[in-house]
């Protein structure tokens, strides 16, 4: 027999696995007092049900209900034709409607499947969602499915088991729907993904996630070990505590998603945290009675933003600290941002950004983007070591498809920039990331061909020099029009820093000069290639240039607002991780939606100042 210890632990991990209400430490202190008790209280119910330590064993189902107390090493076989338990003494068991929970069935009098709860009074029909009692006003009943102790892929549709895994398995894990491991579970068990790879149920999933290598197949499969093949009691725990649950209306012109229904944001009311205490969000009144009014700071500073630039997380403790003020003002700051609904805080104390663009668990359009967040993150991990930059040739192929080398991609194929095809290219990224290196390196490139021309122009010693090149080259716009084919195609690099030394009427000239270029050039051969590290500063970079840049190359990780410039609504895409590293840029085509990431090429050339 096992030790004290490990007969509580082994109790404890069998009762939390009963009761989804049971937190790790009360399941202790009812597993202690099991054992402690005198042989009088339990002599007519010996605890014959304990878990075997031995090597080898499953897992012991225990089930602890009002209606019985037997344990279970396997869930009964399901019966092909109709759905249902082929020992028909072990069916799904019913249960009453105030104890409906995500993941049931709802069977009609036959025994076959209507529909699965999802959550909050809604169920998932053939991939529609109704409320419950239209659905059970056709002569359904409510039936516990329990997927730590049924196989749902093995015995349902594939349909139902996916509605059924997802409803049971995000709240069971603690993940949000939204989340990166969410939407990697929903995509493997969608059916078309599943049933080709031979994933009929649930071993043969696990065997397929111990053999995937994806970051997300990892967690997946050591949530799985630890909630249903091999629960350990150590592990952390985390209970979502929601609003009390509405009750389930009739009406069905309010027709949700799963994402919806999971998420909770269904007609805007979201759901309540564990953290802060309390059962809405908290709300500061000007004539409330509360130090903190005494002084509302400045709300210049953006607590999305950020926490945005750190990754969309980030430690409570650590958000006050960048505040850079005191205490009480720092808490008055975040306070203002959680009531107005800006960030969310967590039950672990960490901060994170509220998703307002997923409104849906199908594979939507943001749902690929979150995926292709994902793989983007990926790739960017996997980039080869720095390389040095190749050396420049001449181009035998035509001059209008000259394609000039950026850097290696994650598969080691080098990634390049099309001036004709990329359109105007913009280099952002903070200071000291290889921009102005890289941008000599294309302008030797260009050069090296003997068919483009190109420039990167200096104003530090010469403002009036420089400006007047660029009145040169923008009067050749009508000569380019009469003979195209007479110029060769240029490449123009001008740097935003190099026209600090403007005066008014100088930068008001070169501004207009260059928005021509940028409207006009492209056609006619003349391709720029801007520089900036802010966006956020009209003198040095007109808003109106980004418009007409076609294509981006990130040489560092934007912040949340400068994404949303940048790439607009494929802003979502942004690889959240994987920019530490000397040279890792991402390549973004704002018309295509397209992003590369890359390992920029090292340069041999030493840069030899202004």
């Amino acid at each position: 027999m096992a030790s004290a210890t490990n007969r509580t632990e082994m109790l404890a991990k069998a009762l939390m696995r009963a009761r989804l209400d049971f937190t790790l430490h009360n399941a202790r202190v009812f597993a202690r007092a099991v054992i402690d008790a005198p042989e009088s209280v339990f002599g007519a119910k010996p605890l014959r049900f304990l878990p075997n330590d031995t090597d080898g064993e499953g897992p012991v189902r225990l089930v602890l209900d009002e209606f019985t107390q037997a344990a279970e090493r396997s869930a009964p076989a399901l019966n092909p034709d109709n759905g249902r338990p082929s020992n028909s003494d072990s069916s799904w068991p019913p249960v009453a409607l105030n104890d409906v929970r995500p993941g049931d069935l709802i069977l009609d009098q036959g025994g076959d499947v209507l529909g699965v709860v999802v959550a909050d009074g809604q169920v998932s029909v053939q991939g529609t969602w109704k409320p419950l009692p239209e659905v059970l006003h056709t002569g359904g009943s409510v039936h516990r499915v329990d997927v730590r102790h049924v196989d749902p892929l093995a015995e349902l549709t594939p349909g139902d088991a996916r509605a059924c895994m997802l409803a049971q398995l995000l709240p069971m894990f603690g993940w949000e729907p939204t989340s990166a491991e969410a939407m990697f579970l929903d995509k493997i068990l969608a059916e078309d993904f599943r049933i080709p790879r031979g994933m009929n149920s649930l071993p043969a999933l696990i065997r397929w996630l111990d053999t995937a290598g994806e970051p997300e197949a990892r967690r997946l499969r050591e949530m799985l070990r630890f909630w249903i093949t091999d629960p350990s009691p150590f592990a952390q725990t985390k209970i979502d505590i929601r609003e009390p649950k509405p009750h389930a209306s009739t009406d069905t012109s309010k027709t949700r998603s799963m994402i919806e229904t999971l998420a909770g944001s269904h007609w805007g009311e979201p759901i309540l945290k564990l953290w802060p205490p309390q059962s809405t969000k908290p709300q500061v009144q000007a004539n409330d009675a509360d130090p903190l009014n005494d002084y509302w700071p400045d709300e210049s500073a953006d607590v999305a933003a950020i926490v945005a630039d750190a990754g969309g997380v980030m430690p409570l403790s650590a958000l006050f600290d960048q505040l850079h003020t005191v205490l009480s003002a720092a808490s008055t700051i975040v306070l203002g941002a959680l009531s107005r609904g800006d960030v969310s805080l967590n039950p672990d104390r960490t901060v994170t950004l509220p998703n307002r663009q997923l409104k849906s668990f199908e594979t939507t359009t943001n749902n690929a983007q979150f995926i292709a967040a994902a793989q983007l993150a990926r790739e960017m991990e996997r980039l080869p070591a720095p390389s040095p930059h190749p050396l420049p040739t001449a181009t035998p192929g035509a001059r209008e498809r000259a394609a000039f080398p950026l850097g290696v991609g994650a598969t080691g194929e080098p990634v390049t920039y099309s001036p004709a095809a990329d359109g105007h290219l913009l280099v952002f990224g903070g200071a000291g990331r290889g921009k102005s290196m890289l941008v000599r390196g294309l302008v030797r490139d260009a050069l090296a061909t003997n068919r483009w021309g190109a420039r990167h122009l200096n104003s530090r010693k010469d403002p009036d020099a420089v400006l007047h090149q660029i009145r040169g080259i923008h009067a050749e716009i009508e000569i380019r029009r009469a003979s195209p084919k007479l110029h060769k195609p240029e490449l123009l690099a001008l740097d935003d820093a190099l026209w600090a030394y403007f005066d008014a009427a100088q930068r008001e000239e070169l501004h207009t000069l260059v928005t021509e270029l940028l409207s006009t050039g492209r056609e006619l051969g003349l391709h720029l290639v801007l520089i900036t590290l802010t966006l956020d500063n009209e003198e040095r970079f007109p808003s109106r240039w980004l418009d007409l840049c076609s294509t981006v190359l990130l040489t560092s990780k934007p912040t949340h607002n400068d994404a949303v410039k940048l790439m607009g609504d494929a802003a979502i895409q942004l690889p959240p991780s994987g920019w530490d590293g000397s040279g890792k840029m991402l390549l973004v085509r704002r018309l295509t939606g397209v992003s590369r990431p890359l390992r920029a090429y090292t340069q041999t050339e030493k840069h030899k100042g202004y």
